[in-house]
């Protein structure tokens, strides 16, 4: 009996080719075999806001010193002003991964890693379609 090809692509994120079989899942040089699969979800992990909090937090320090310090605090007020708009949009623009996180007797794994999670939805669908179609 021949192997039905459920989903056939490539990662966006690192290049890797992926396939998705009746009875296995590549993954780059990575084979996984459907009999071992137990389960496969969608996890996020949340976006690294930090830098950008940072940098409006120094353009409030830097406004602060400029107001309090400073004989002439314009200049001043404008840089610390930009850096914490600056700041602010580094923040709101920061994104997090989506992982595609396979299950199996020995544990769980992330198997996928992307920016966008309609290119690991696919995957992970047909992987599920595997997983029924074995039993």
């Amino acid at each position: 009996m021949s192997e039905q090809v459920l989903y056939d692509g490539v990662n966006e994120k690192s290049g890797a080719r992926i396939a998705v079989t009746d009875t296995r899942v590549r993954i780059g040089n990575i084979t996984y075999s459907m009999a071992n699969i137990t389960s496969v979800a969608i996890t996020r992990s949340p976006a690294n806001r930090a830098p950008g909090i940072v940098l409006s937090f120094l353009g409030i320090v830097v406004i602060a010193i400029s107001l309090f310090y400073m004989d002439e605090p314009s200049i001043g007020i404008y840089l610390g002003a930009g850096m914490f708009i600056v700041g602010l949009i580094i923040a709101a623009l920061a994104k997090g991964d989506y992982y595609m996180r396979i299950g199996s007797a020995s544990g769980e794994s992330n198997a996928l890693q992307s920016t966008e999670r309609g290119s690991i939805e696919p995957v992970v669908e047909a992987i599920e379609k595997a997983i029924v179609m074995r039993g």
